[in-house]
């Protein structure tokens, strides 16, 4: 995902273009009243000190006559919001998924950057190729799965190529005083 700046830029960008096209100054205060929202809103934008929705990035490109993948790679929002999707929301078909998705990228109060921050923060393997953490499996590999996990590993500031002794050795420690527990 873009940073605000950058992302800031390319609106700027987008402005100059649609001047070129129209063959004036398209000014911030122009593209504010094109899409509803203050000239500061877009200029906090333009200047990287706010992000907009999906639904307002939307809008800008269109105002501007630009694609939205001009800001950023269409499939690259759609796997970003899939992540996000899949985070919150376990058991759902790829139709339930996609239509969320849709329903997301409309939402004027869907942030991007909170989209990506929220991923970021919980960054839970959900690149393609590698597995999700299924609920029906052995409730070892269950917690192995969560002790390997980025925010545990990084709050008690284990290495990543240690994870597996860790968890294995955690897994040990529970098995050993499970019995004092036992119905």
């Amino acid at each position: 995902m873009l940073h605000k700046k950058n992302l800031g830029k390319l609106i700027r960008k987008a402005r100059e273009y649609k001047s070129k096209k129209i063959n004036r100054l398209f000014t911030q205060k122009m593209l504010a009243d094109e899409i509803n929202k203050s000239r500061s809103y877009i200029c906090d934008m333009e200047r990287g000190r706010t992000s907009p929705s999906f639904a307002t990035l939307s809008s800008i490109a269109k105002a501007c006559g630009v694609p939205l993948d001009f800001f950023q790679n269409d499939d690259d929002i759609n796997e970003a919001l899939n992540k996000f999707i899949k985070l919150q929301l376990t058991g759902l078909s790829e139709n339930e998924v996609n239509s969320i998705r849709e329903a997301l990228k409309k939402d004027d109060d869907v942030k991007i950057d909170y989209i990506y921050s929220y991923i970021n923060s919980h960054n839970l393997n959900l690149a393609k190729d590698q597995k999700r953490i299924d609920t029906s499996r052995n409730p070892k590999d269950i917690i192995k799965y969560i002790l390997q996990s980025k925010t545990i590993l990084d709050f008690y500031e284990i290495k990543k190529e240690n994870s597996k002794e860790f968890a294995d050795e955690v897994l040990h420690l529970i098995e050993l005083t499970s019995h004092k527990y036992k119905k």
